[in-house]
């Protein structure tokens, strides 16, 4: 439970993130999704389309840290990379929630900031979906209740599985706070590694932090 609180703790004392004009963000990451498909149905060459992908995603994540703001969660950097993998619907990690991710090591702590608006309009397309494998609820509240959320919002190629949700007070200021222990796997049978997710709305904000239990 002290890994819970201290992640709690630090997410909601942290600063406002800046309010930002989202609408440029997902029109400049719609503009770029349809012109690398246009390459990829053109049979433009892999080079030329990795090329165009790394460079729109940074155009994103400079676009995203405009709008976030600097982080000041303890033990995270102030910095972040934008948490889609892929702006190829061909690709693993292709429409994940838009957002920054913040890690200072690929197997310590992790934390994905984001607006509430850009996570309901992610959410709002999710429940548009006609796959029934990748719908989600509109509503943001019985969303992050579930496995597939957090599958699809920060796993890029395995499924998250949880162990257990901990009972936990929402932190003064807070929307909502879950806790979840749980796990990724690509395959059926025990995870022994399991995670700590911590979920914070507040305001304007939607963190998911995860941590090794």
């Amino acid at each position: 439970m002290r890994l819970i609180w201290t992640l709690l703790f630090m997410l909601a004392g942290s600063a406002a993130l800046a309010a930002s004009p989202e609408d440029d963000y997902i029109a400049a990451r719609d503009k770029a999704i349809a012109d690398i498909a246009a390459q990829e149905s053109a049979n433009a060459p892999v080079e030329t389309l990795d090329a165009q992908n790394v460079k729109a995603m940074a155009d994103l994540e400079k676009r995203l840290s405009a709008l976030l703001g600097p982080l000041a969660v303890e033990g995270f950097p102030a910095t972040g990379t934008v948490n889609l993998q892929s702006l190829s619907d061909s690709d693993i990690g292709f429409g994940m929630l838009d957002g920054l991710r913040y890690t200072t090591r690929d197997d310590g702590p992790s934390l994905v900031a984001t607006t509430r608006w850009l996570a309901e309009r992610w959410l709002k397309s999710r429940a548009d979906e006609t796959d029934e494998n990748l719908k989600l609820p509109a509503g943001i509240d019985a969303a992050l209740k579930l496995d597939a959320f957090y599958t699809q919002a920060i796993g890029a190629d395995a499924a998250f599985v949880k162990t257990l949700d901990f009972g936990l007070n929402k932190p003064e200021g807070a929307d909502m706070a879950i806790a979840r222990l749980g796990g990724w796997t690509q395959d059926v049978g025990p995870i022994y590694d399991q995670q700590v997710i911590v979920t914070l709305v507040k305001g304007d904000r939607v963190m998911i932090a995860e941590a090794p239990a």
